[in-house]
């Protein structure tokens, strides 16, 4: 069973308009940098693309982009930096998902799927902000390449601990969402090992 084309929209819609409040209104600033802010956006995001796929998680994560990009202030680059990090995530958990053949939502499986995902996005976002955080603006902040080299642990902390939440909520939502609602999921198997 797939989502009908009105349940997609309904689907996208909600996920994006949650996702886009969640980054209105929470953000924790990280206590040993905090320029880095610990947000809830990214959860229906990836929620998006566990349960309804690549398109759709893509999607949700554009209207995010598109919509935060005219309403939070800061550098114009910011949200894409935000979305570059989230499908480095995500892209760690299709790769998990593919070397599991997606066996099912399990405490177990979603712990290695939580760790590539950090793991991919710890690496992506090291190179994707060495490279760019030294760019002027408005795509980077004009740091000097030592200043780079010397925020890239505190960075990679940031987007460890990120994922390492992220995740699992994620998942613990499909799970109820395939659970409670007849909802129509992709290849969800819910399992209790």
């Amino acid at each position: 069973m797939t989502l009908s084309r009105t349940q997609r929209i309904a689907f996208v819609a909600n996920l994006a308009a949650i996702s886009v409040l969640l980054d209105l209104i929470f953000d924790i600033p990280a206590p040993y940098a905090p320029f880095l802010k610990y947000e809830f956006w990214e959860i229906p995001i990836v929620v998006a693309f566990i349960a309804a796929g690549f398109g759709t998680g893509l999607v949700v994560g554009v209207i995010n982009v598109l919509v935060l990009e005219f309403t939070k202030p800061g550098i114009p680059s910011g949200p894409w930096f935000n979305f570059a990090a989230l499908l480095s995530m995500v892209a760690g958990i299709y790769i998990a998902e593919k070397v599991l053949r997606h066996e099912g939502i399990k405490a177990s499986n979603v712990a290695l799927f939580t760790a590539f995902g950090a793991l991919a996005r710890v690496a992506v976002m090291t190179f994707v902000n060495l490279v760019l955080l030294p760019l002027p603006y408005p795509v980077g902040f004009s740091l000097p390449l030592q200043a780079v080299v010397a925020l890239l642990p505190l960075i990679g902390l940031f987007n460890l601990t990120l994922s390492l939440y992220t995740i699992p909520i994620a998942y613990i939502v499909v799970k109820g969402i395939a659970t409670y609602t007849r909802f129509p999921l992709r290849k969800v198997n819910i399992t209790h090992a």
